[in-house]
């Protein structure tokens, strides 16, 4: 179709956009012998099964061949660039866990886990938590009513904390 045509353009555009950031972006960190730390979720369950803000729209479904190509891509142009990639295995009726960043705010092995808004993704929560307590991390939990979801509302950048609120 012309929409998937569309698609697949866009997407080549996008990984070549991408591949150029990650090559001039990343070089630094790795010729200081530093190596950047990753954590993804392959796309197997990616999907819009739910609407719980602008952007998504159950209508307009993701085209999962189109995602795991996408994620693919991404995933070789990091470890190309030095990157190293670790894996939080996917989970049926958990769409957006590929969105890893929002798991928690993690400043060097201390991570405050998310504790999302919609309950839809609440039980991103502990697969989360598992992990990050599996690979040495301090895991901390907000109190109940209060409500964040990682480098979606909050991240580092070096020993700067930059943080929004309301509408990312």
């Amino acid at each position: 179709s012309r929409r998937g045509c569309e698609a697949r353009v866009a997407s080549r555009e996008l990984i070549s956009r991408v591949e150029w950031w990650c090559r001039t972006t990343l070089a630094d960190a790795t010729t200081m012998n530093t190596h950047p730390h990753i954590l993804m979720c392959p796309p197997d369950h990616y999907g819009i099964e739910y609407e719980i803000n602008a952007w998504m729209n159950r209508q307009r479904n993701a085209d999962r061949d189109l995602a795991i190509a996408q994620w693919q891509g991404l995933v070789a142009i990091l470890k190309d660039v030095g990157a190293q990639i670790s894996l939080l295995a996917p989970a049926a009726g958990l769409p957006d866990l590929v969105f890893t960043a929002n798991a928690a705010l993690v400043h060097e092995r201390r991570a405050t886990l998310s504790h999302f808004r919609h309950p839809q993704r609440q039980g991103e929560e502990p697969l989360c938590a598992n992990w990050l307590e599996e690979h040495g991390f301090s895991v901390e939990r907000l109190p109940d009513g209060r409500f964040f979801e990682g480098a979606g509302d909050a991240l580092f950048c070096g020993e700067t904390l930059i943080a929004g609120y309301l509408i990312r």
